[in-house]
């Protein structure tokens, strides 16, 4: 069948048969690969499939031998560990209340969360004391041995060349019990949980109560304990102060022939109220005065010390005369005659003369003290002795 060509036929020109293609050679049996299959090939056996992956297998198996020896060389340091977890219930106990016997009432203003005791149990929890103790009582154990609780550790202690070395290695094994021992408290809970982690799951369990038996311990010697110790020290202390007090006072009356210590200390009280009530009012005084000084001196400032008590102003006299002259002109002669423009240029003058002095009369003048100023010299003069008078005073008071 011809295959003929698209578009329109130009006149002239025949339509020739396209060139049929030559079928491609089918593949062997042999040659035929996975992706052959996975492709889609007609007309192929099933039992070609097995062949052609069973010819695969050559790169295949060496490569999943090389990853397996890889992996497991990656992996052959990776240890297991197992966790031994713990839980215990913290509660405000009378040890962090301070009960005054003369005063029931005395802890009504403390105010402790729970947050504020898990934190203080935590803080005992993770002493390095108790931690030195469980890592001694491990060591000792005849179940474990440090074999079994820190071989590593040990070797490294075991294998220390000068007790510096010896010292840098149990410092470490301490730090690496730390590490693993986790304390975990709950928000806004009075539970807190507790977890150990070792690569043997009785030595995580087992470390894990000593810890909460050397926490226990730890609590009982610093609260219960150490309690009557305490107060046993505070109440012979207490003792021998009130002691040396008494013998004090004792000593203070007889020197100075005191009998009643109440009345003298009562009459003290008192005379030492009046005192202070009458060294705030001189103090008052004093202020009052000082800030009426200050405004006189304000006002002295701005004052001056003389004054005109009379001025001559002979200039403004001759203006008047001479507007009086140039009217009896006017009435004589006409306006623009030689004495009216004369006597015109001549008040012209005068006046200028005048408005020369920026509004200060120009004459003789009589100058005298200020009154104002003398009278604020006077207040001020009393107020400084005032102010003096009430500061001598301050001093003298006892």
């Amino acid at each position: 069948m011809a295959i003929l060509g698209l578009g329109k036929r130009k006149k002239g020109a025949a339509v020739e048969a396209a060139p049929r293609p030559m079928a491609e050679p089918s593949p062997r049996v042999g040659d035929l690969t996975v992706g052959d299959y996975a492709n889609g090939m007609p007309r192929i056996r099933l039992g070609e499939f097995f062949n052609s992956f069973g010819r695969q297998l050559r790169w295949v198996i060496p490569l999943m031998v090389l990853g397996t020896l890889g992996t497991w060389y990656m992996t052959k340091d990776i240890k297991r560990t197992y966790t031994g977890e713990g839980r215990i219930l913290v509660q405000l106990g009378s040890e962090y209340v301070f009960q005054d016997p003369t005063n029931q009432n005395a802890s009504q203003g403390l105010m402790l969360t729970p947050d504020h005791i898990v934190l203080n149990e935590i803080g005992i929890m993770k002493n390095a004391d108790i931690i030195e103790k469980v890592v001694g009582e491990m060591t000792s154990s005849d179940s474990f041995g440090p074999g079994r609780f820190a071989k590593d550790a040990f070797e490294k202690i075991n294998g220390a060349r000068n007790p510096v070395d010896e010292q840098n290695a149990w410092v470490d094994l301490y730090k690496e019990v730390e590490s693993s021992f986790a304390v975990m408290p709950q928000p806004k809970s009075s539970i807190v949980d507790l977890a150990y982690k070792h690569e043997d799951p009785e030595v995580a369990v087992e470390t894990l109560n000593a810890f909460i038996e050397e926490y226990l311990n730890a609590r009982k010697a610093l609260f219960v304990e150490g309690s009557g110790d305490v107060i046993a020290e505070r109440r012979k202390s207490t003792e021998e102060q009130l002691k040396t007090n008494e013998r004090a006072m004792q000593r203070f009356l007889q020197r100075y022939g005191i009998s009643d210590f109440e009345s003298e200390r009562t009459g003290v009280t008192k005379r030492t109220e009046d005192l202070r009530t009458e060294l705030n009012t001189l103090r008052g005084s004093l202020s009052e005065a000082e800030r009426a000084l200050a405004t006189v001196e304000n006002q002295l400032r701005s004052t001056d010390e003389t004054m005109d008590l009379y001025v001559d102003d002979r200039t403004s006299q001759r203006v008047a005369a001479a507007e009086l002259e140039l009217k009896q002109l006017l009435a004589k002669f006409l306006p623009g005659s030689q004495p009216v423009r004369q006597k015109q240029i001549e008040l012209q003058e005068l006046k200028s003369l005048q408005t020369s002095g920026n509004g200060r009369v120009a004459g003789g003048r009589r100058v005298g003290p200020n009154p104002v100023f003398q009278e604020l010299m006077t207040r001020r003069n009393t107020l400084q002795a005032q102010a003096d008078s009430l500061r001598e005073k301050e001093f003298t008071l006892p």
